[in-house]
This record gives C-alpha cells, sequence and structure tokens, in this order.
C-alpha cells in the first residue's frame, strides 16, 4: 500500500518526537502564489535558504519559499549554484580554503586541491524543476504533487530515532545516513532531493558540519534530510519499529545516571 504524505508526516514527528515542522521540498514549472523568496524571510544579514527552512519549522507564519530563476537575487550568493540553475565560478575554491588569499574564505578546506577534489566527488548540479517550493509537510495538499525529499529539525534524541528508524529496514550498515561536507542549502535540500550527480542515492544527510552554522543555529539542533522514498518506507516501518514495541525504551521519562 502507498504510503501518504500525511502518514509520513505524523510517524516520523511521532518517531522523534519532533517539535518542529517538517519541511517538504517539491519540484514545480510555476511559481505558486502563496511562495515567497528567501530575501522575504530572512530580512536581515545573508538571506540563507537553510535559515529560511529552520525559522519555518517553528514558526508557523512563515509562508512557503521558492527558488527559481526568476527570484535569483533575493537569496545568499551560493543558492542558486547548489541548485544547480548557475554555474560556480572557476575559482569557487577561492571561499572555502584556508589557504585562500581573500579574507572572505570561509577556511573549511585545508587547500585549493582538497577543495577542488571534494567538488568534483560532489559532481554536476541540476535543477529538479523550473521552481523549488518548500513548505511544510503538514500543509500538504497535492497541488504540488508529491515531495522529492523532506528536512527535519531535531536535538540528538529525535534524531537518533530518526536514524534508528532508518536503520530498522536497512541491511547497508554504513551509507544510509552520512554527514557530508557542502552548505546548508545542498545538504538539507540539494543532496537528498537528488540536485547532485555524484550524491548517494538512497541515503539521508545528517548536517550542517561546517562551523558557519553556529552563528545561528542552535547549539542542540541538527538536520536530516531525507529522501522522500526513504521516509516513506521508514513512516511503513513505524508501526512494527521499537517506537511502537519498546516505547519504554525509546521514549524513557527519567533519563539512566552515569
Amino acid at each position: 500500500m502507498r504510503i501518504s504524505v500525511k502518514e509520513i508526516n505524523e510517524k516520523l514527528t511521532k518517531t522523534g518526537p519532533l517539535q518542529r515542522r517538517i519541511i517538504g521540498v517539491y519540484a514545480c514549472d510555476v511559481r505558486p502564489a502563496a511562495a515567497s523568496p528567501v530575501a522575504s524571510v530572512i530580512r536581515n544579514g545573508n538571506p540563507c535558504l537553510a535559515k529560511a527552512l529552520f525559522k519555518m519549522s517553528g514558526d508557523r507564519d512563515v509562508p512557503a519559499v521558492c527558488v527559481s530563476e526568476d527570484v535569483a537575487g533575493e537569496s545568499c550568493f551560493g543558492l542558486m549554484m547548489w541548485f544547480g540553475y548557475h554555474e560556480f565560478p572557476p575559482r569557487i575554491d577561492l571561499m572555502f580554503t584556508s589557504d585562500s588569499p581573500s579574507r572572505d574564505s570561509f577556511c573549511i578546506k585545508r587547500n585549493s586541491e582538497i577543495c577542488t577534489a571534494t567538488f568534483r566527488d560532489i559532481g554536476e548540479f541540476s535543477p529538479i524543476g523550473k521552481v523549488v517550493v518548500l513548505q511544510p509537510l503538514d500543509d500538504f495538499d497535492g497541488s504540488l504533487g508529491d515531495p522529492k525529499s523532506i528536512v527535519c529539525f531535531g536535538g540528538a534524541d529525535q534524531l537518533r530515532n530518526l536514524g534508528a528508524l532508518i536503520h530498522f529496514g536497512e541491511s547497508r550498515a554504513f551509507t544510509p545516513i552520512m554527514a557530508p561536507w557542502g552548505s546548508g542549502c545542498s545538504t538539507f535540500v540539494a543532496f537528498p532531493a537528488g540536485m547532485a550527480s555524484g550524491c548517494p542515492k538512497d541515503t539521508a544527510f545528517l548536517s550542517p558540519v561546517i562551523p558557519e552554522a553556529n552563528g545561528w543555529l542552535p547549539a542542540d539542533v541538527f538536520a536530516l534530510g531525507i529522501p522522500i522514498a526513504m521516509a516513506a518506507r521508514m513512516a511503513g516501518d513505524y508501526e512494527s519499529s521499537f517506537a511502537v514495541k519498546k516505547p519504554e525504551l525509546t521514549y524513557p521519562a527519567v533519563k539512566e545516571p552515569i
């Protein structure tokens, strides 16, 4: 039986239990009237999509967000590249390397050789649609089609439980969940939604693992980007898993003192 988007939302939220709303990633041909560019949500500082998604997950007044060519100037410098709408500049490595002459470098790669090899490993980025729309799963009405992937925000216990549910139906011990290098918008959305050619398929991504996010993401929060087929399988496994059969283990009332 096909698992509905509503079931995915309900069962994965229960598994955490997540306190923040799960965000769906949709590919569209036309920008929905209700969807706003990133800059309309993040009005101070860098208009970062990752920030907008985190804000959306905890604030019901935040509208759906869209990414497309016609709003390219209303987001951060890199978003259109990470989503495949624009090409990266020839020396993109200078933005990330510790040996870069640019004082604006993030210094998150040792040198240009390593950074260039990393981008080669990631592969080419391709848009999944003319417009990418991001909105909470609990607002799903079918008008945007099915989501390509989802983004969950949570603390250690919550994402530990989601990770365990991923592994519940998996024979692979190592690769169902990875912690990849990349921007917040790439690891939250582009990788799990299938925008990067070198990205492993059927894999969830725990992130961010770059210090740039420390300035705005709470210290006790991580994100988990999950391809929709994997999320559906997780929801289908929910009733037979530890979340239902071992609630005292999964959701202890009191932590054991050590």
